[in-house]
């Protein structure tokens, strides 16, 4: 999965690797050695996706809508879905992370991007990395798979910095496929926009006859296969090396490019790890097109883990340990890992807990019982042995046995918003803010219609030219539409629940993919002044 429009079309090539002939046919490289027998491997990160509902905020970001903020439209790929962090795309269960995408009834699709929080995955200096995924395509074939389009894949980490800096930052595609073929596809991209040392926009690749990889025994949908990537930089030219099922599949050497491009790709902090599933675009458009009414939707990737590993080495290897607070994917760096924007999705269905015996399970009278500079302890009434299913902006984000609940990783001066769910009751909304180490609340009941409601939040003093006034100037049933009084020709950065999801220049914009009955607060930030929070909701 990349940032480029791929062609297949073949062409003549001749590249020499590592004691191997090269084949012709797309740009590729032949396998070479294979790392050194029984290597001691640390384990640096390890997901085995234990638990329910949304994965791991600690561990990873749920990139949502259609590019990246400054990015290209689409990210680059000409992808027609929009990424959400709704249950129904993206959710944990039974051992498993599931990324599905759905097709609303307008034929309007929805899918799901899981990065990594660590963006610093790399060999230590003179070891080798191995990362690694166990996971099953989505299991469909033929008319009813065009259009998917699912990946495996590593970005270069300056790209959350600079939006614009691929390919020169690289990009591995562990797996890559399409069209529920039952090949994996393997990539370096690397070098310039458009041709240069690394053809792009195909990249350095494994394709041949518009096909990878096979996989063995049972197809690449029809059971679970590992992948896996191997950055060597142990021996006098470092090599990367990509596995289906601990088989060799591909090779590329860094003297297979010039100098110059391979310390491009590998003299920076590392790389962040993306599991997605994208609709349609360049990829499916080469081999066929799609999706159509004919493609199935809802048929999910199914991971059972992902890790990382190093060997080796005298250098100190990286970590994937993460921050503690949540920050945004639109303002990262290399070495602070980023998280998603605050869950604001429509909850999953589920059925309520049944009440234990002696006692109720409708949980009521919520509060928050203590906080931290990065946490709330939430607590209830009902009953010590039932089920409750803790929702933050409309959406579960666990579900627990007792009456109490600990969010962690939160920003201070930022709204966030619970309810609690069981026995057929949800309580009424609970609107919590960390000051400090201590918290301020409001509870409100729910209100249907389109509505806006102003929240006290922090404003930094007014400066000319700042925005103000901020207001809902239209909804939809899925959009609502902000204006607000300001420079037609200024710069200014949306707010959602405290975190940046835009840069605009002028005084609107629309946030797409929205939920009825969920509350969003934004504000305005812009020439030193933020304006006070809107909370808005639709229908």
């Amino acid at each position: 999965m990349s940032l480029r429009f791929r062609s297949l079309t073949t062409r003549a090539a001749v590249i020499v690797t590592a004691g191997a002939l090269a084949l012709t046919g797309a740009v590729i490289a032949t396998a070479g050695p294979a790392a050194a027998a029984d290597p001691t491997w640390q384990t640096v990160f390890r997901d085995d996706f234990t638990g329910s509902g949304l994965p791991d905020p600690n561990k990873w970001i749920l990139t949502q809508g259609t590019s990246y903020p400054g990015g290209p439209d689409a990210f680059g790929t000409g992808e027609i879905e929009t990424m959400t962090n709704r249950p129904e795309n993206v959710d944990v269960r039974n051992g498993n992370l599931y990324i599905t995408p759905q097709r609303d009834s307008a034929g309007r699709w929805t899918s799901a991007r899981v990065e990594s929080a660590a963006s610093n995955y790399r060999p230590p200096a003179g070891g080798v990395m191995h990362v690694e995924s166990r996971l099953q395509l989505p299991n469909v074939t033929g008319s009813e798979a065009l259009g998917y389009w699912p990946a495996f894949w590593m970005l270069g980490g300056p790209y959350r910095q600079d939006r614009w800096s691929w390919p020169a930052i690289g990009e591995f595609d562990i797996m890559e496929n399409v069209q529920g073929l039952n090949w994996t596809y393997n990539v370096l991209h690397c070098g310039v926009w458009a041709g240069g040392p690394c053809n792009e926009q195909e990249g350095i690749n494994n394709g041949v006859n518009n096909a990878g990889a096979p996989c063995k025994v049972t197809t690449c949908q029809a059971g679970m296969h590992t992948y896996g990537l191997e950055w060597d930089d142990s021996g006098p030219v470092e090599q990367l090396r990509w596995y289906l099922d601990g088989e060799l599949t591909f090779t590329v050497n860094a003297n297979q490019v010039p100098a110059a491009t391979w310390n491009s790709l590998a003299d920076h902090a590392g790389y962040f790890i993306i599991l997605n599933v994208a609709m349609g675009g360049a990829f499916p458009n080469k081999l066929g097109g799609g999706p159509n009414a004919g493609t199935k939707p809802g048929v999910p990737m199914v991971v059972d883990y992902v890790e990382v590993k190093y060997a080796g080495g005298s250098g100190t290897p990286t970590t994937s340990t993460p921050v503690t607070s949540t920050p945004t994917t639109s303002t990262p760096t290399t070495s602070t890992p980023t998280t998603s924007t605050p869950v604001t999705s429509t909850p999953t269905t589920s059925t309520p807990a049944t009440p234990p015996t002696g006692g109720s399970a409708s949980p009521s009278a919520l509060r928050v019982s203590g906080s931290t500079s990065d946490s709330l302890t939430l607590s209830w009434q009902g009953s010590a042995g039932a089920s409750y299913e803790v929702l933050r902006s409309g959406i579960r984000i666990a579900t627990v046995t007792g009456t109490s609940y600990t969010d962690r990783g939160l920003f201070p001066n930022t709204p966030y918003v619970y309810s609690i769910r069981g026995g057929g009751v949800t309580t009424p909304e609970l609107t919590a803010t960390l000051n400090g180490a201590s918290a301020s609340t409001s509870t409100a009941a729910p209100t249907s219609g389109p509505t806006t409601e102003p929240t006290a939040g922090p404003t930094t003093g007014p400066v000319s030219g700042g925005p103000s006034g901020l207001k809902v100037t239209g909804t939809t049933g899925s959009t609502i539409t902000l204006g607000w009084a300001g420079s037609a020709g200024a710069s200014y950065d949306v707010l959602r629940s405290g975190i940046r999801i835009a840069t605009v220049t002028g005084t609107s914009f629309t946030d797409v993919g929205l939920f009825a009955n969920t509350p969003y607060v934004y504000s305005i930030r812009g020439n030193g002044t933020t304006t006070p929070e809107l909370t808005a909701r639709i229908g």
